[in-house]
């Protein structure tokens, strides 16, 4: 989670948007081959819901009650951690909830079970030049490409949790990690606690500099609701509302 665009001068070139797509392309394919094992089928009427669609704060009851996903602190009044957030530098919005850990030594562990879809690991950081490079591009496009926020993720993993009634195809998402746990492999069934990995700061500013800046150790947690992440487009007040319900706070 960066809330202020990066102060070195735009590089030319683009060739690490090449070697990201390169790199995150495969992930993805992989994804979408642990996807289809969920039964997931755009055709099947159960899929997608009928009629109007629910509030946020009723799809978070459908989900919830939920367990955090870590023991980091959620400061759910802060509207610039929550979903829907401005991030003007590299022209979208923030799409998920930010836990600030400030520390290392935390775990991220999933509050529902399911199957793991992503486990993307090792990823190479870009450097501080090429970084400004693609939050540039990002910002004349006037929103962030699906391939470019996925390298801002740094280290993550995405769970499939399949449709639940009343809700829909329910997906979470778990970024920024300092290490995938090493025994997921997308397709493996996980239950309710299972340990993702331990939280850090990879895809931040602070990763590919190296400075040391503690707020950038969190973990960015996403819940998406039939391909929309939850809150999309609502107010702040709604989406704190929804949130408090999805945790039972």
């Amino acid at each position: 989670m960066d809330r202020a665009p990066d102060a070195v001068a735009r590089a030319s070139g683009s060739r690490w948007t090449v070697v990201a797509i390169a790199a995150i392309a495969g992930l993805v394919v992989g994804a979408i081959a642990s996807w289809a094992l969920t039964g997931h089928d755009a055709d099947d009427p159960d899929s997608s819901a009928g009629g109007p669609a629910p509030s946020a704060a009723e799809v978070a009851a459908a989900i919830g009650p939920l367990a955090l996903p870590t023991d980091c602190p959620l400061q759910i009044d802060d509207p610039d951690l929550l979903p829907n957030a401005a991030r003007d530098y590299r022209g979208g919005v923030h799409e998920g909830v930010d836990f600030i850990c400030r520390e290392l030594g935390h775990d991220a562990t999933t509050p529902l079970p399911g199957r793991v879809m992503v486990a993307a690991r090792d990823l190479p950081e870009p450097t501080p030049e090429e970084r400004v490079d693609l939050l540039a591009d990002a910002k004349a496009l006037g929103d962030t490409p699906p391939w470019t926020l996925r390298l801002l993720y740094g280290q993550f993993v995405v769970i499939d949790h399949g449709v639940i009634d009343g809700a829909g195809h329910v997906v979470t998402l778990y970024a920024h990690l300092a290490e995938v746990d090493p025994a997921l492999r997308p397709g493996l069934e996980v239950p309710a606690g299972t340990r993702v990995g331990a939280i850090g700061e990879s895809g931040t500013q602070a990763a590919g500099t190296g400075e040391d800046a503690p707020y950038s150790i969190h973990l960015h947690w996403e819940v998406q609701v039939d391909d929309e992440f939850l809150g999309r487009g609502d107010e702040p007040d709604e989406v704190r509302a929804a949130y408090r319900t999805l945790f039972g706070l």
